[in-house]
Formats: structure tokens, C-alpha cells, sequence
């Protein structure tokens, strides 16, 4: 008595080998396509913040971005070998060495002050959310010249006082002065310290 139940065809290796092919190349494609998507948003950027981040609640991590979009800063969570490939096309490869684990770029053409109060205080609330690093105008800068740089004035405050303390009697636009100029000396100093570090 002959079996009636047909047996499935078998698939040729010639066709696996191509399946297979398809998807790697296609793979390739999407690879490529995350590179330069990373790297389009680092043209032109003032500002560039790496971040780690773990067991951070979705709503919290929307927070982030909405709250960072209000300084004209983007997010973007990276896997990290694709992300430093378009750090190292993009002449950022100082910040290469902050890829480990899970990781996420902060990329800004605008206030690098304003983006890092942003950062440093979510950072402050969110223990699974850690600075890393940045580059500022060119400047590598660890994540105590970040938390310095938080605490300068916005730029539109720090117009303002210069302004009020113009007004002001001499010793009152000195004062305003040289507070401002504590904070840059020690995020100056904070850099100096990085980099004898290394």
C-alpha cells in the first residue's frame, strides 16, 4: 500500500544560498542606511553627548526627548558598533571609546549650556541614566566639565545679567564677571585633568 501523503519538496542549496545572500545584502543596505542616518545628524552639530542608559522607563525616555527637542537637541539610541562608524566618518572619534553597552547620542547645533542643564538634571533623577562624555565646539569634555557646564547661565540669562550689571555700578558688572569666569576656569580645569587621565 503506496503512502498518499506527498512529501514537501525539498528546497534546492542553490536557492538557501541565495536566500541567505539576499538577506545579508539586505542587512548590509539597512546597516549602511543607520550609519548614514547617525552621521547626517552630526553634520553641523555645536554639541555631541554620549549616554548610557538602563531599565529607563519608555515614558520617561519620551520625556527626555521632548524636553531636549525644546532645545533644539535630537536623540538617538545607537547600537554601538554602527555608532562609531559614524562617529569615525564624521571626525568625532574621541567619542568612540563611550560606546560600551547601551548607548544613546544627544546631538544639538544650538546651546550646548541649555542642552546640558536638560541632561544633568534628568541624569539627577534617573539613576539608569549615565553622562559619559561630550565633544563642545571641538572640545572633548568629561562628564565633570558637563555637570560645569550645566551651571553656567543660559545664554539669554547670561545676556541679561551682563546687561543689568553694565548698568550697575563698575563693581557689580566685575562681580558678575568673575563668577562667570569661575565656572569656565573650572570646567577648563576639568578638561586638564581628562586628559592627563589618559
Amino acid at each position: 500500500m503506496s503512502d498518499s501523503t506527498a512529501a514537501a519538496p525539498a528546497i534546492a542549496p542553490s536557492v538557501e544560498k541565495k536566500t541567505a545572500g539576499s538577506e545579508t545584502r539586505l542587512g548590509r543596505r539597512v546597516r549602511s542606511k543607520i550609519v548614514l542616518d547617525i552621521a547626517g545628524t552630526l553634520n553641523g552639530a555645536k554639541a555631541i553627548f554620549v549616554f548610557g542608559f538602563q531599565n529607563l522607563p519608555v515614558g520617561d525616555i519620551e520625556s527626555l526627548r521632548r524636553n531636549l527637542s525644546a532645545v533644539s537637541a535630537d536623540v538617538t539610541m545607537v547600537k554601538n558598533s554602527l555608532g562609531k562608524r559614524a562617529l569615525n566618518g564624521s571626525g568625532f572619534t574621541s567619542l568612540e571609546s563611550f560606546l560600551q553597552g547601551t548607548s544613546g547620542l544627544t546631538v544639538t547645533a544650538a546651546d550646548p549650556v541649555a542642552v546640558s542643564k536638560v541632561l544633568v538634571n534628568f541624569a539627577k533623577g534617573h539613576e539608569g541614566f549615565k553622562l559619559r562624555g561630550a565633544i563642545v565646539e571641538g572640545q572633548p569634555l568629561p562628564v565633570d566639565a558637563i555637570k560645569a557646564l550645566a551651571a553656567l547661565p543660559a545664554r539669554e540669562v547670561l545676556l541679561s545679567k551682563m546687561l543689568g550689571a553694565m548698568q550697575s555700578p563698575v563693581i557689580g558688572f566685575v562681580g558678575a564677571l568673575s563668577s562667570i569666569v569661575g565656572k569656565v576656569v573650572y570646567i577648563i580645569e576639568a578638561i586638564r585633568k581628562s586628559k592627563e587621565e589618559k
